[in-house]
């Protein structure tokens, strides 16, 4: 089991370990691929244990309901076995004709919560332009010159005039990496790989 005083460092832990999921399930009637429950569980699970922590529901509450729609607003509970923790509040959305609506809305706030606290990239962001095995290139590249997503998310934060990763050539995203490498050498990186 990994040793982590405390819950920050075991959330960054897994934060480098698990730094992209790929999308496995496919839904042929709207025509895209996504992310399981079962691709993030698979993903997630491990990690956390080896590094400490645990994840659960600890409450939910209907937002809105009406005919084969629901929303609700989830709590889960991540916990450090320190006894550390945080209540984390995520939406759940379901819609179904049958009676699936509130199993679908629990899925869909599990995935956000893990989306929300471990800020992986599965490649389902409307607004991303690049394929799956470019992003698999860019955060691998990241992590095999040392430079860790939580120093990547802070400098990307601090300079938010620098294009995004989706919106650059491969060419140019080399430079981002090399640019970020070079930070990280200058300005110490204590998360790094």
């Amino acid at each position: 089991m990994g040793e982590h005083s405390n819950l920050h460092e075991a959330v960054v832990a897994v934060m480098e370990e698990v730094r992209y999921i790929k999308r496995t399930g496919f839904n042929s009637h709207q025509n895209y691929s996504y992310a399981s429950d079962a691709d993030l569980k698979a993903a997630y699970q491990p990690a956390m244990a080896k590094h400490g922590l645990s994840a659960y529901p600890t409450g939910a509450s209907v937002v809105k309901q009406d005919d084969n729609h629901v929303v609700l607003m989830y709590t889960f509970t991540l916990q450090h076995k320190s006894g550390e923790k945080v209540d984390i509040m995520v939406p759940g959305e379901g819609r179904d004709k049958g009676d699936k609506a509130v199993y679908k809305a629990s899925t869909g706030a599990q995935k956000y919560f893990y989306h929300m606290t471990f800020h992986t990239p599965t490649g389902d962001d409307a607004e991303c332009t690049w394929s799956e095995e470019e992003q698999f290139e860019f955060w691998t590249a990241l992590h095999d010159h040392g430079v860790s997503l939580d120093f990547y998310m802070k400098t990307m934060n601090r300079n938010r005039s620098w294009p995004k990763p989706w919106e650059m050539v491969r060419a140019r995203r080399a430079g981002l990496i090399n640019k970020l490498v070079e930070l990280k050498d200058t300005q110490g990186d204590k998360h790094g790989v």
